[in-house]
């Protein structure tokens, strides 16, 4: 595959994933997407938009039922991938009382549920950021929604969690940044596992963990 010169000389950045995660809804990640992650005994899905051609690509890695691309049967579009909870397990979610992991939290490179590639001639910046919805509501030691991400190349690996210590409308994010020696080098990819943990001592169907996840590559001068 051809790597994609966008130029060094200036600054640019590219919006490779904005979308939402919620309670009660379906989950999605990439460019006008959204993802939603029900802790209520409803329906769990995430969609992924994928591009395999722009400068950063986003890539389904998990060999399980739970993600697929193109899934038939499914509300996806093409070139989207789903994250669906519920697949082949016969419930209707994640309940009170479960923790669901999709790839290897600890070491997220063994066994990645989806990947971000660099597919420019040049080292870019990543940039993950959630941000909780005007309906936000999280408990104390309540139930959480993590995305465990690692740059191998690197052994950098950072932890974007979102639970009780944000509030409606505030964000949180997590970076791999050249200054930091963490940028993502040409070729290069981030290994991402998510882990939605419903069995916390306080959790409960009172919450809801919506929002927005947004990934941003910036391509350094």
């Amino acid at each position: 595959m051809d790597k994609k010169d966008y130029g060094s000389s200036n600054r640019r950045k590219f919006l490779i994933g904005a979308g939402s995660v919620a309670a009660g809804g379906s989950a999605l990640l990439g460019t006008a997407a959204t993802t939603t992650f029900n802790l209520n005994d409803r329906a769990v899905s995430a969609d992924v938009v994928t591009d395999s051609s722009g400068a950063v690509a986003l890539t389904d890695t998990d060999d399980s039922d739970i993600i697929s691309l193109n899934a038939p049967n499914s509300n996806v579009a093409d070139n989207e991938l789903e994250i669906d909870f519920s697949e082949g397990t016969g419930a209707s979610g994640v309940n009170i009382g479960s923790k669901v992991t999709i790839g290897d939290t600890n070491t997220p490179s063994n066994d990645p549920a989806f990947t971000i590639t660099n597919q420019t001639t040049d080292v870019v910046d990543i940039e993950l950021q959630f941000e909780a919805g005007g309906s936000y509501s999280a408990k104390g030691s309540g139930s959480t929604l993590q995305f465990h991400v690692r740059n191998d190349n690197k052994s950098a690996q950072e932890t974007l969690i979102a639970d009780d210590g944000l509030n409606a409308n505030s964000t949180t994010s997590i970076n791999f940044q050249t200054s930091d020696s963490e940028g993502l080098d040409d070729g290069d990819k981030l290994d991402v596992a998510i882990e939605v943990n419903a069995d916390n001592g306080s959790s409960g169907t009172g919450e809801n963990l919506s929002g927005d996840l947004n990934i941003t590559a910036t391509q350094s001068p």
